[in-house]
């Protein structure tokens, strides 16, 4: 029933853009969701974050000043990396679901429903990928979709848009053994045109 009314809310407000007083941000982690980290090695597992954050300078409400019930995020990522994302959940609200897509692709879009929260920064919801390309890999907002949330109570809901978008970028290096490894074939290779 839930995951019906999130839907059914999403197709409804998502065409009511307008200025807000509170910022989407992106944040990364380790694979236990408590430090925050940016740089991985292949295999890591990367937990990403989604929050609400207060922007008090911004017309419009703000996080803090009304009931967050609910709303949803599209995001993209340069490389493929994240489209393997998985454990998608909140912490705070009754569901985070997975509406469609790839990051990589056309993005995926998330959306969340549930029990209302007045406090900033607000934890939306998170998802977890495997590391498994070398480099960087950029995740964003797509800015060209409805990314906001709704202001209870649930029979007037509002739909407000985030004022701004703010991403994160992962670096996965290789893992200590394979560098060394690659180190000590070098140190023979140097070695062998030595003699």
């Amino acid at each position: 029933m839930r995951i019906v009314y999130a839907v059914f809310a999403w197709a409804v407000v998502c065409v009511a853009h307008a200025d807000a007083g509170f910022d989407f941000r992106i944040t990364t982690y380790d694979a236990v969701g408590t430090t925050l980290q940016s740089t991985f090695c292949l295999g890591d597992t990367v937990t990403v974050r989604v929050s609400a954050v207060d922007n008090r300078g911004a017309p419009g409400p703000n996080v803090s000043s009304g009931d967050v019930i609910g709303g949803g995020w599209t995001i993209v990522a340069d490389t493929s990396d994240v489209d393997d994302y998985f454990g998608w959940a909140t912490s705070g609200f009754s569901d985070l679901f997975n509406m469609r897509g790839v990051p990589s692709n056309s993005g995926a879009t998330f959306a969340f429903v549930g029990t209302p929260s007045a406090t900033s920064p607000v934890d939306l919801g998170l998802f977890q990928f495997v590391v498994n390309v070398l480099g960087d890999t950029n995740i964003s907002f797509d800015a060209a979709a409805n990314n906001g949330v709704l202001f209870g109570p649930a029979a007037s809901s509002t739909y407000v848009a985030a004022a701004s978008l703010g991403g994160a970028t992962v670096t996965a290096v290789p893992e200590p053994s394979s560098l060394g490894l690659l180190c000590l074939g070098c140190a023979a290779l140097a070695f062998r045109r030595k003699r």
